[in-house]
């Protein structure tokens, strides 16, 4: 896949994301670390719509810089909470299996799709080189 074909998918996965953030607020507040308990409806909705934001920025070229300074923050934060989640596991509690190794499990598969969403953003969002053309490119000798 190229860069703009990678770029165009991981935007509408973020978007989804996002959508997913401010729609289901209740189940992701479960993921949020208890010490931010006071601030996870705030914190969920400036997720989602950072998400969006840079989902957006994703889709339009001239701003795909600037959607990875907004895209790869957000998997970084979410990449910190999936490993609070692994080392407090209970506090998944939407999960419907109540077994403890089950959530263990659910909580460790969070993290490396958050790594591998960083590093394909990071990826994604590269500089293209631009062709500089030499001074005698365009004339005729």
């Amino acid at each position: 896949m190229n860069q703009h074909g990678a770029a165009r998918t991981l935007a509408a996965i973020i978007a989804v994301e996002g959508l997913a953030h401010l729609a289901k607020r209740r189940f992701f507040d479960t993921l949020v670390p208890n010490r931010l308990q006071p601030l996870r409806r705030e914190i969920e909705i400036a997720t989602g719509s950072l998400q969006l934001a840079g989902a957006t920025a994703l889709f339009i070229p001239r701003l795909r810089q600037t959607s990875r300074w907004i895209n790869v923050p957000v998997q970084v934060v979410t990449l910190l909470a999936a490993v609070d989640n692994v080392r407090h596991p209970e506090r998944f509690r939407r999960q419907r299996v109540r077994v403890s190794s089950v959530q263990s499990l659910v909580s460790r598969a969070r993290v490396p799709p958050r790594v591998a969403a960083a590093v394909l953003i990071w990826w994604a969002t590269r500089p293209t080189p631009t062709r500089v053309r030499s001074p005698s490119a365009g004339r005729a000798g």
